[in-house]
């Protein structure tokens, strides 16, 4: 019982220790563009890897399901793909928003969102 306990407290702080990368690098790539402070939790379940939560048209959290961190068959694809592809849809609403300069709502894959993914150094694909 304790390796699985040791084993998820050191996959979150892997994750957490990718966020906090990513920020940096956020920091180099943008460095106009204030960014909020964003939690991460691990708390998302079912076959949902990560999402962004909003309240309000605010990003609220970022969320991990650690279920699926957990599979050692999908743990460092999960760090290396999942937490940067969450990570680049926080960017994406910081950067443009919702909508784009037409009203139309931006798509949360589309063209923004694959060149944030280019610019972070993370193959574009959705998982």
């Amino acid at each position: 019982m304790g390796s699985v306990m040791s084993n998820t407290y050191q996959n979150q702080q892997r994750c957490l220790d990718k966020v906090s990368e990513l920020k940096t690098k956020t920091q180099e790539l943008y460095p106009d563009l204030d960014m909020p402070y964003v939690p991460v939790s691990f708390n998302l379940r079912g076959q949902t890897a990560g999402m962004v939560r909003y309240r309000k048209g605010e990003i609220k959290d970022l969320r991990l399901n650690l279920d699926i961190l957990n599979n050692p068959n999908h743990t460092d694809d999960f760090i290396a793909q999942t937490v940067p592809h969450e990570w680049a849809h926080v960017i994406q609403r910081v950067k443009y928003g919702h909508r784009d300069g037409y009203g139309r709502r931006i798509k949360p894959h589309g063209s923004e969102w694959k060149r944030i993914m280019r610019d972070l150094g993370v193959e574009v694909k959705r998982c």
